[in-house]
């Protein structure tokens, strides 16, 4: 499963690299140009992995990490004289599979800041601000404010400086994967970019797992981690994962307690119903998660809760709290 996996993570990276070669490749004027667009990008990506690499099995990246990174990167860390001010709570958590995305964003906003924004001005200064703000619902946003102040913006109407691929990237790629609300505007004394990624906070109290064992049978590597480290985060007790139908029945047979169960409805192939069934003869609850819509699953599971993919962390434990305590 470890070699299928880095097969699939490294043909998404070599993916990304080239996407980010060819847009510039394609609005580059000659060689030089092109080179000018396209080299700092793939050394702020080795610094996400570099990041990631460093993660143990539960670990995850806190919201300054990547902003402190990029800063230091450019050198915007060494101003002596107070001019970048960071703010606020430690300890905000980010997903390893949102990390990518969001460091990207951070990187275009960083470069810009030192070629041609605040940090270049003798004058200008830099505030990024970060906020969790609660929604009412089981996942909350950061609010991320990237304000530039004392920057002598060209004249409104005028072409904007650089290739303009990073603000395309945060106003376009960011809210694809990161379910980001995201706004960029050149204000009179700078740039203001202003970004509201879920979180999927988890400060979700009601209804507990704590102490619950819950079996994960899932195929997809990431979204395996992700639920065990968030079901271990509640304090529940994570049985698996388990990636196909025959370890899930060994699991569920070997385990002397089990309270619930997470299956994917496909699992290589081979659906996951011999497997629910046996829940259903155990009196288990349990919750699907799937990208197929209801009529792909038999109707003797029509009660059973179906999360559909991309699946929300957020909403899985919901659904796995609700029938604990159903």
């Amino acid at each position: 499963m470890l070699v299928a996996e880095l097969q699939h993570r490294t043909r998404n990276l070599m993916g990304v690299v080239r996407s980010m070669a060819d847009k510039p490749m394609r609005r580059a004027a000659d060689l030089p140009d092109f080179r000018s667009k396209f080299r700092d990008r793939p050394d702020a990506l080795a610094r996400v992995q570099g990041v990631l690499s460093r993660l143990g099995e539960h670990d995850r990246v806190t919201f300054d990490e990547p902003i402190r990174t990029e800063l230091a990167a450019h050198g915007a860390l060494d101003d002596t004289a107070g001019r970048v001010t960071l703010s606020g709570p430690d300890g905000i958590r980010l997903r390893s599979s949102m990390m990518q995305t969001l460091a990207m964003g951070l990187h275009e906003l960083a470069t810009n800041v030192v070629k041609y924004g605040a940090l270049k001005e003798p004058g200008g200064r830099l505030e990024i601000d970060w906020q969790l703000v609660d929604t009412g619902a089981a996942s909350a946003r950061c609010r991320i404010t990237w304000q530039e102040h004392g920057v002598a913006m060209p004249p409104a109407g005028s072409s904007p400086q650089g290739s303009g691929q990073g603000r395309e990237l945060l106003e376009r790629a960011l809210p694809y994967p990161l379910d980001a609300d995201t706004s960029y505007t050149r204000g009179a004394d700078g740039v203001c970019c202003v970004i509201n990624p879920d979180f999927e906070s988890k400060r979700m109290t009601e209804p507990t797992l704590r102490n619950g064992v819950i079996l994960v049978v899932e195929d997809e590597y990431l979204l395996a981690d992700d639920l065990c480290a968030e079901l271990t985060e509640r304090e529940a007790l994570v049985v698996g994962p388990a990636a196909t139908v025959k370890r899930g029945l060994e699991l569920l047979r070997n385990t002397p307690r089990l309270d619930r169960a997470i299956l994917d409805v496909n699992l290589r192939g081979e659906p996951v119903f011999l497997l629910a069934d046996e829940l259903i003869a155990r009196k288990l609850p349990f919750v699907f998660t799937t990208g197929y819509d209801a009529s792909a699953i038999p109707d003797r599971f029509s009660q059973v809760a179906r999360c559909e993919k991309p699946v929300r962390i957020a909403r899985v434990m919901d659904a796995i709290g609700r029938v604990t305590h159903a």
